[in-house]
């Protein structure tokens, strides 16, 4: 029984189908439609950009993204960038008659990178980070200072204006004095005290924040932002920072220990919420 030419043929056919024809086809097919691919990536990039504009939102508002979330946002922003300049290089190609383009090989370039441009943005819309994945849980009350070794002489300082606070009738306490009287160091108790993890105190948060002589607003937000686990974007203005700071804070009950403080601070500039002092 002798066997057929056509079956002796079919695994060379399969082999040119798969070796060589369907990767010819899948690289004319960059050329056709080039601006059907261009609008499809835009699309997909748009539905990104709504991901990245929710979370966003959300660390504007005080949460504070994990590692992984920051990482993705730093991903996805690049991407975008990415497609927004094939977007417009295509608006931007010459056309000629019918408003297409004549020109293969830039059809050929921008179709495939439109393509492989959507499958990136696809992928990295598959991996948004979800629900508690994406935002890290608060950092502590406050954070413990040093202090100089045998204290003397502030118990009674310690003792009235912990109990102004703890009483809650006053929202203002200004400790005055000459330079080395241990302003500071009475300060640092305070701070100590209402940030010990083992005292039940109705504080969600206590900064502690050094101002000195040149008051930089922007020092000041990030020092306040760091100690109460927020993350500022780097390209944020002062008043950017200072809406994410007042948005945290606002629903907040919190104790602001100023140290260092030669002149009148502008704390709206700052972003703390007046109607919580």
């Amino acid at each position: 029984m002798t066997s057929s030419p056509y079956g002796m043929l079919s695994p060379v056919v399969g082999l040119f189908m798969d070796e060589i024809w369907k990767p010819i086809k899948k690289h004319c097919g960059y050329c056709l439609k080039p601006g059907r691919k261009v609008d499809d990536l835009d699309t997909c990039t748009r539905g990104l950009r709504v991901h990245i504009d929710t979370i966003v939102e959300q660390i504007q508002l005080g949460k504070r993204p994990r590692v992984q979330t920051t990482k993705w946002i730093q991903s996805a922003k690049s991407i975008e960038v990415k497609s927004c300049a094939i977007v417009d290089k295509f608006k931007g190609r010459s056309k000629h008659m019918l408003g297409c383009s004549w020109n293969c090989w830039f059809n050929y370039r921008i179709g495939r990178a439109a393509r492989k441009t959507k499958k990136e943005v696809v992928e990295l819309k598959e991996r948004t980070p979800q629900n508690n994945g994406i935002f890290t849980l608060l950092p502590s009350v406050g954070i413990e200072l040093p202090l100089p070794p045998n204290i003397v002489g502030q118990n009674e300082y310690m003792d009235k204006i912990v109990g102004c606070i703890e009483k809650g009738s006053t929202r203002l306490v200004a400790i005055c004095g000459m330079g080395g009287s241990g302003k500071t160091t009475l300060l640092a108790q305070i701070n100590n005290t209402f940030s010990c993890p083992t005292e039940m105190h109705t504080f969600h948060h206590v900064i502690y924040v050094e101002i000195g002589q040149q008051q930089n607003i922007g020092i000041i937000q990030k020092s306040i932002a760091s100690q109460l686990g927020l993350t500022l974007g780097l390209d944020e203005n002062t008043t950017s920072r200072s809406a994410s700071l007042y948005n945290f804070l606002k629903e907040r009950k919190f104790l602001l220990l100023m140290d260092n403080l030669w002149q009148p601070l502008d704390l709206v500039k700052i972003g703390i919420p007046q109607e919580q002092i």
